[in-house]
């Protein structure tokens, strides 16, 4: 029966560390590519006003920040929304 848990507990640990990898991947995109970083969560009416924010050099800052927070605020509702099922 301990070789059952040990193989639930890997397969376990193998998708901990995939969804790891996939946020840390979103959050990267933001960063680099904020509209995209948007476009990932679904957020299409931010994006285009996010890509409209980072024509300009000044704008790419704040576009990457913003991106970053919109990808974090999707993630937690994701995060919710498995905990109440």
């Amino acid at each position: 029966m301990t070789g059952c848990n040990a193989v639930t507990r890997d397969s376990d640990g193998a998708k901990d560390a995939a969804y790891a990898y996939a946020r840390s991947v979103k959050y990267l995109i933001a960063i680099l590519l904020p509209p995209l970083g948007m476009l990932l969560v679904g957020r299409v009416g931010l994006a285009l006003l996010c890509f409209l924010l980072q024509i300009t050099i000044l704008g790419w800052p704040l576009a990457a920040i913003w991106a970053v927070l919109v990808v974090n605020n999707a993630e937690n509702d994701k995060r919710m929304r498995r905990g109440f099922r």
